[in-house]
């Protein structure tokens, strides 16, 4: 939401053409895990995320371009990553070079983006993607009207107002859709952002069988710890002894193409030990027994 503010502040200072021409436009923006922004049918999409630099974690947003919804619905396309702090610019330079670009005022938005293509788009766009050091500008790492440095957590405001009770159980094989995210980021040369979906997977999954222990956790690194408490030294996963650690330590990695791959494999592994030991998790749980959605796990 700080974010759809300082955006519109940005298209309202930008020149009256650029200004305009935005009005027409379906900016559509979501941190919501569920689409609930509806992202990815609009012509500039954004959904949040975060990007892992040197121990700390950047607030930032996928950037989507194409979507479009009605009879002939289109989905729109991933371009890349930006940190948070330079999507209202990146907007302005999309707006900018559509308007300076197009093949007269009749080529729409999508047309004009369809035509040139996704390796022009990423040229555009590569200024955008760089992240200053945390020395350089700590306010980098503070999303748009946050107070504190940004960091992935579960049980805080934010723009989805769900139910407070789950109506199923969660599920490890949930967390396949991440998995399948960080291998098409890894393919698409976006190392930094696969290995952290990677990350994301495991902490998913744990948080899953976490469920079944009524062990609720406020952010990634509690999971990880209560994970090794409850499963570790309990011996049902034996395969990881100091897996707090372990899987923390990737925080402190400085990430290229090896380590996203490494990270992917540790990622499947996991979610597959993860996956075949959930039914003794459930049957141990003191948890009343509730039907689960079909299983939909593929690895």
């Amino acid at each position: 939401m700080g974010l759809a503010r300082t955006l519109e502040a940005y298209l309202y200072k930008a020149n009256g053409k650029i200004s305009q021409v935005a009005k027409d436009l379906r900016i559509k923006i979501s941190g919501c895990p569920n689409s609930c922004g509806q992202h990815y049918i609009a012509n500039i999409g954004l959904y949040g995320g975060a990007i892992p630099s040197n121990g700390h974690t950047v607030p930032a947003f996928q950037v989507v371009l194409g979507g479009h919804f009605g009879r002939d619905m289109v989905v729109g396309q991933l371009m890349t990553h930006v940190p948070s702090k330079n999507v209202p610019d990146v907007v302005v330079a999309l707006v900018s070079h559509y308007v300076e670009g197009r093949q007269g005022e009749s080529e729409s938005f999508n047309q004009f983006y369809g035509r040139i293509g996704k390796p022009e788009v990423l040229k555009l766009l590569e200024p955008f993607k760089k992240i200053p050091s945390y020395d350089e500008n700590p306010s980098f790492y503070v999303d748009w009207e946050g107070t504190e440095e940004f960091g992935l957590q579960k049980g805080v405001i934010g723009e989805c107002a769900g139910a407070a009770a789950e109506p199923n159980p969660p599920q490890v094989s949930e967390s396949r859709a991440l998995l399948q995210t960080a291998e098409a980021l890894l393919s698409h040369g976006e190392f930094e952002s696969a290995a952290y979906k990677a990350y994301e997977t495991i902490i998913k999954a744990a948080d899953a069988l976490l469920f079944y222990r009524y062990v609720p956790t406020f952010n990634d690194i509690e999971t990880t710890h209560e994970f090794e408490n409850h499963f570790v030294k309990l011996g049902i996963f034996p395969e990881y002894p100091k897996f707090h650690k372990e899987i923390q330590a990737f925080r402190t990695r400085k990430v290229d193409e090896t380590i996203a791959k490494e990270w992917i494999a540790r990622a499947q592994k996991f979610l597959q030990l993860a996956h075949d030991r959930e039914p003794e998790v459930i049957k141990a749980s003191p948890r009343k027994p509730v039907a689960l959605q079909p299983d939909n796990l593929a690895i």
